[in-house]
């Protein structure tokens, strides 16, 4: 079998990779390998209609994709438009990179369900899509350990038990963030009455920095995105025009009778759970939408798995709710109570929007911890250095030697804020489809094959995509740094980038603080590290460096290089809108 096939999220390593799988389930636990790919981690509506067919998940780690301790392959990822991330003012989608994934996301995937003709699965992702639950501008400041997004409360977490511990990207603390901040929001929707807001939040497994004006054109942005349970509905006539209209949290929506709804023929009623999309930023609490998607599974399933965390709990009942799912729980041995991170399987009727459990797991939080597996970026020291895009600290480990640009680890640890404290850090030797980053000088080039060698790695270019070049440009002695996969001894380079000196580094990050004037030049900080930028007039990577442009909450890629006591910027990307 070779198609898309659903999955449903946290699936418990103790479901072995061996065990039989009915051809005629519309779902299938999907048993897998192959290293340099991402991990993810519990879940929410799985298979939700307008969201793809595949399941969802949060990412937990990156070098393989690992669901509670299964790991599932990407190749897949390196081809074209594999890779998607959900628009804030509607409900379509842009393409994105792998630097697009980051930890903490929500995530759907589409998979599919190989047999390798040994008796084993391998599930490979056909196509992975980001999707935040909230985008917009902090409407309340922190109060304990929560804050108000485009009026929906947001809970942090820190107790990996009950969820993905919350990851911080371009800020270490929310009592930072003011009401002139727009953030973005992933996580899992906790509420105790899924008919009512009261006390309705979202438990992040992510928050991180958004620019609030277009680095290009100076603009405010103003583009938002809120999910949660509606309530209140009814039909309005207001000086807005005639519609719909509901709560969400302390915000009221106004749905107009031209904006976009998915699926196609969905009725909005209380206790349905929404997601909204505008072009507008709230005003006085209210938001007009430009679209909203009702999410809902659309097909039954014998055989379904989910996870999450548990939002409420009738015992009485014996239901309880997973991310916006009524379980049924008459045939478990237990039930659980609200706020346990539990899997389960069932079956799924689509119909009543209920699945008859079977069997539950209450997880287990060491099977959820990060895990990342690559090539060492950026190495400062053991204090500070990435894997896959990921600050890591290893300082932990006291001495440890081995460790610098370009060396192949496996690290395993916990989130603090936006870095990963390491708890164990393995020098490794790369295995087939492990995903890698060298760089050096090229020697051994050869045009025909088009190939060359970095040092002992062998690269072939066949494919790959070039920055500050192209393939005319590769010849023996010239500087590069190649990012790809390892397929039979090979590194099959997806991206080449040019380089001016081997004593230059890569750094990518969301600045916490504007810019500052220094002379002609602009001061700015990356997760830690201070740089000094020049503008350029002549050459375009050097245009952005301007006050106007590199402002608090944008994402930046720079490449640096230490002279005269400086971290001189010779390259610079700016993401203008995110």
């Amino acid at each position: 079998m070779n198609k898309p096939v659903r999955f449903s999220t946290w699936l418990k390593s103790s479901l072995k990779t061996s065990m039989s799988i009915s051809m005629t389930l519309s779902l299938t636990l999907l048993a897998a390998c192959g290293s340099g790919t991402l991990s993810v981690g519990s879940g929410g509506n799985g298979g939700v209609a307008g969201v793809g067919s595949g399941g969802t998940g949060f990412v937990t780690g990156f070098g393989s994709v690992i669901v509670d301790g299964i790991r599932y392959d990407d190749k897949l990822l390196d081809e074209a438009n594999r890779i998607e991330v959900e628009s804030t003012e509607n409900s379509g989608a842009s393409a994105g990179t792998r630097k697009s994934l980051g930890l903490g996301q929500r995530v759907e995937l589409e998979l599919n369900n190989i047999n390798n003709g040994n008796g084993s699965i391998i599930s490979t992702i056909s196509k992975i899509k980001v999707e935040s639950d909230l985008v917009g501008f902090v409407t309340a400041p922190a109060n304990g350990n929560s804050l108000e997004v485009a009026g929906q409360r947001v809970v942090i977490n820190t107790n990996s038990g009950v969820g993905p511990v919350t990851f911080l990207e371009g800020f270490s603390n929310i009592a930072n963030l003011t009401t002139n901040d727009r953030v973005e929001v992933h996580g899992v929707l906790n509420t105790n009455n899924p008919t009512a807001n009261a006390n309705a939040s979202i438990q992040a497994s992510r928050i991180e920095l958004l620019p609030s004006n277009n680095a290009a054109t100076g603009a405010s942005i103003t583009a938002t995105k809120v999910s949660g349970i509606a309530s209140g509905t009814t039909s309005v006539n207001t000086s807005s025009g005639v519609g719909t209209q509901f709560i969400l949290g302390n915000l009221t929506v106004f749905v107009p009778a031209n904006a976009t709804v998915t699926p196609n023929g969905s009725n909005l009623r209380n206790g349905a759970k929404v997601k909204v999309f505008s072009s507008t930023a709230p005003q006085n609490g209210s938001l007009t939408a430009n679209a909203i998607r009702i999410e809902q599974f659309q097909n039954s399933s014998e055989d379904y798995r989910l996870s999450g965390v548990v939002t409420s709990s009738n015992p009485a009942g014996r239901t309880f709710v997973l991310d916006g799912l009524t379980v049924d729980g008459f045939r478990l041995e237990f039930q659980p109570f609200a706020g346990q991170s539990v899997q389960v399987r069932g079956s799924l009727n689509a119909s009543t929007q209920v699945l008859s459990a079977t069997e539950l797991r209450v997880n287990d939080p060491s099977l959820t911890a990060i895990e990342l597996k690559g090539s060492i970026t950026n190495y400062v020291s053991n204090a500070d250095f990435s894997v896959r895009n990921t600050r890591v600290n290893a300082a932990g480990f006291g001495t440890l030697s081995g460790l610098g640009n370009g060396v192949f680890v496996e690290v395993k640890g916990t989130v603090e804020n936006g870095v990963v404290l390491a708890s164990q850090v393995d020098i490794k030797s790369p295995m087939q489809d492990s995903e890698l980053e060298q760089s050096g000088t090229v020697s051994g080039f050869n045009a025909a094959a088009r190939t060359f060698l970095l040092g002992n790695n062998n690269i072939s270019y066949s494919n790959a995509r070039f920055e500050n070049g192209s393939a005319q440009d590769l010849a023996n002695g010239v500087l590069v740094a190649v990012e790809g996969r390892l397929s039979n001894g090979i590194i099959q380079a997806r991206e080449i980038e040019f380089r001016s000196s081997n004593r230059e580094m890569d750094l990518k990050g969301v600045l916490r603080a504007n810019a500052t004037s220094e002379g002609n030049s602009v001061r700015f900080t990356i997760n830690g590290v201070s740089l000094l930028c020049t503008p350029n007039s002549s050459n375009p990577n050097l245009q952005g460096c301007n006050g106007s442009t590199l402002r608090r909450g944008v994402e930046v890629e720079v490449r640096y290089q230490n002279t005269g006591g400086n971290n001189l910027v010779s390259r610079l990307k700016v993401d203008n809108q995110r």
